[in-house]
Parts: C-alpha cells; structure tokens; sequence
C-alpha cells in the first residue's frame, strides 16, 4: 500500500529525489522562528562559549530540541526519510554582516559522514543573496563525493576551510532564498556554498539534519538522537537529553559526543592531532595584530581580564624526528584564549598541518610584562582537550618545556 506524504506533495518528494534539494518549505511561522532567534541571542549575551551552538546544539539547549522535536518539522523529514528518524546535529550557522566570511563549494559528506544525512536549513532571519543564502547545485548529490582540498583560510566559516578541486559546471547553482521560518531541504552529497553576507543584519540559519535509522554509519562510529519511531538497525549510538540549558551535565555530555565527531570530521586532516605527533616545535616567533597592542596598553591601567580573544600570526620551525628530511619554517595563523595566569594558544598551520599548543605564563606573552619565561609548544592532543596524560606523555611534554623557547617580537607601533 502506498504511503502519501504527510506534508510535501508527491511532485515535491520527486523533485527532491531527482534534485537532492527542495526549497523552500515552510517549517514554522516567521514570528516563532523569530522568537528562537531572540532566544539565541539572549543565550549568546550569557554563555562566553557560544560557538558551541555550531555543532550539536540540541544537547546543550531543552528549547532547541524542541525544534527537533516539533511534529511539523519531523513530518517534512518523514515525507523523505521515512518514519524511523534520529538526529545528526543541531547547527547554527550565524554569519555576520562584515562582507568577508563565507563557504566555499562543499558537500557535507566529504569526510566519513553518515549518508545519507538530509539537512533543512532554517532561516530565523532573512536569508537572500545580500545576506550571503545557501546556494546549490541540483543534482549533483548524484555525482559522488567530489574531491576536496583544505585550507585554513580565516574568512571560510568550514570546519577544515574546505573547498571543491575538481571541475563542475558552477553555472547551473540556484540561489536558496528564505524567509524566516521557511526552510531548504537538501542531500548532505549535495554541493552547496554560500557567499559573504552584504546586508545589514546578521544571518540567522539553524541546520536541522536528521538521517534515517537504515543510513549508512559514518565510518567513525558516532552517536544521533532517536526522535521518532524505531531503530533495528544499531548504526548509531543514543544521545542524552539536555537536563536544562547550559547545565554542567548538558555541557559535559555535548562535550563527550563532540570528541567523537571531531575524531570523525578531523581523522584525515592535515591539521589532525595524529600527524601532529609526528613533529616537533623546535621554535616559534609570535607577531602580534594591532588589536593585541591596544590591549597591552589597557593592561597597563587595570587588571588582567579574564578573557581575551584575537588573532596573531606566526613562523613556526618544526622537524619530523622519524624521518631524515630537514627543518622547515612556515607561517601559522592563530585565534587564541587568555585566562590568567597562562595563555593557551591553539595554531594551525597553512603549510605543513601541525596544531601546535602554546602554554606560557602572561608574563611570556606580553611583551610590557617582560620576556623573562620559557614557553611550551606542544602537539599533543591532550593538550587540547583536557584529557589525562599518561606518564610517558608528561614526559615529553616536560622535555620539549626545556627544549622549546618563544621570541617575542614586538609590533609595530
């Protein structure tokens, strides 16, 4: 017996099999959508972390599982999965009004995701071309995975900076304009991008993927929420329900999934942590933004905040002790954090692909503040995320603390 779609109609559902896209879709009305965008922005003015929000934000927020959760919605997804349904993420995807940040052409299936994934981009905003909408290329998630190269560009909004190198007809891509609460429904094998954000407000979208309990699993084992009807399949590993919004167990759950991912998103990456062990910083010279030389001159009236973010660049020499290849110096570019009385600063390379962590007393780092302190440069992966080191990790990372030294160069004033 044939099942009719609950929402779409039977041309929509073909036009999305032929496509791998549908827009737009009417998931709620502009009023309520804009209320989760307010929402949001109540959240960001409280939370210090609120990048977070960019993956997984369903186990972190009860009013965003909610979206998730909303029958409407879930009907829509049921008209072109199925009736089995888990959740693969919650993702915002805010994009200032600055004309720079962008995605280049990608498919979200690129690296290991399950498949298939089906995403509906929800606008909380207006979402047209000046404000830089998703834009596609039907069907093209026929096409298989096309190849991808990385960067670590700072104005791409990707996880790895990536982009399509192989040749497609870009012509044929058709601009997904939204307005709030209308949604784009799309294959994660579909290419999509979108362009800088010309318009005067912030663009709001909330990616709502969901995959049916039969999809492929991802080739890292990864978790999904369960929201409607049954799993006989065991790809996929449950998720906890947020217990409040931001709670230390929310946090710490969404944290434990989100290692799990990155293992997924990051395992073939230049800039993984297993190829950053394969090096040694031997010596860095850090070179601070005009930002950073404002900041020194409030340090010197007042206390030390407690949180400082900016940008630096820096040439970093590293050599690979297995191998008999020399020396090499590259430029690496930074965004980093600063809680007294150590900075940690987490680099990535445009080069050579080695996350290098630097931990050094304030004191190392401000050049005012004198340059009397050794610094660390470690690759690590615990370094990173906070995990127990064994025995033979802290020993390494003791010795590189004695081999390693940082050169501060003072900008220009």
């Amino acid at each position: 017996m044939k099942v009719l779609p609950k929402v779409l109609t039977e041309a929509q559902v073909r036009t999305f099999e032929r496509d791998g896209c549908l827009s737009p879709v009417r998931a709620m009305s502009a009023e309520r959508a804009r209320g989760y965008r307010e929402r949001f922005e109540a959240l960001e003015a409280r939370v210090p972390d609120i990048k977070k929000m960019k993956t997984k934000s369903h186990l972190l927020c009860p009013w965003v599982l909610e979206i998730a959760e909303d029958p409407h919605v879930l009907d829509i997804f049921e008209d072109l999965i199925g009736p089995d349904i888990r959740c693969w993420s919650m993702a915002w995807r805010v994009k200032k009004a600055d004309g720079q940040t962008f995605a280049g052409w990608h498919q979200d299936s690129a690296y290991g995701a399950a498949r298939p994934v089906v995403l509906g981009a929800l606008a909380l905003s207006e979402c047209g071309v000046a404000q830089g909408c998703l834009r596609g290329i039907p069907g093209s998630h026929t096409w298989g995975v096309l190849r991808h190269e990385e960067t670590n560009d700072p104005t791409s909004i990707l996880a790895r900076g990536q982009y399509i190198v192989d040749e497609f007809d870009k012509s044929k891509a058709v601009d997904f304009e939204l307005q709030p609460g209308e949604m784009v429904m799309f294959d994660n094998s579909l290419i999509h991008g979108s362009a800088q954000n010309h318009g005067p407000d912030r663009r709001f979208l909330l990616l709502v993927e969901m995959l049916p309990t039969s999809a492929k699993p991802a080739r890292i084992r990864q978790s999904a929420m369960l929201l409607r009807g049954a799993d006989r399949y065991g790809n996929f590993d449950d998720e906890p329900r947020p217990d409040g919004e931001f709670t230390e167990t929310a946090v710490a759950n969404w944290q434990r999934v989100v290692d799990a991912r990155a293992k997924l998103i990051f395992e073939d990456s230049r800039y993984g942590p297993s190829e950053a062990e394969q090096h040694v910083t031997i010596g860095v010279e850090v070179f601070w933004n005009s930002s950073i030389t404002r900041m020194k001159t409030s340090l010197e009236r007042k206390p030390m905040p407690t949180l400082i973010l900016s940008t630096v660049r820096a040439r970093v020499t590293t050599l690979r002790p297995t191998s008999p290849l020399p020396s090499s110096s590259y430029q690496m570019t930074c965004t980093f954090t600063g809680l007294p009385p150590t900075w940690r600063v987490a680099m990535r390379s445009s080069a050579i692909s080695v996350p290098a962590f630097i931990w050094a007393p304030t004191s190392a780092l401000i050049p005012e503040m004198g340059r009397n302190a050794p610094s660390l440069i470690s690759p690590c992966a615990s370094a990173r995320t906070g995990a127990p080191t064994s025995a033979a990790t802290a020993s390494r990372r003791n010795a590189m603390r004695t081999a390693v030294g940082l050169r501060i160069v003072t900008p220009p004033r």
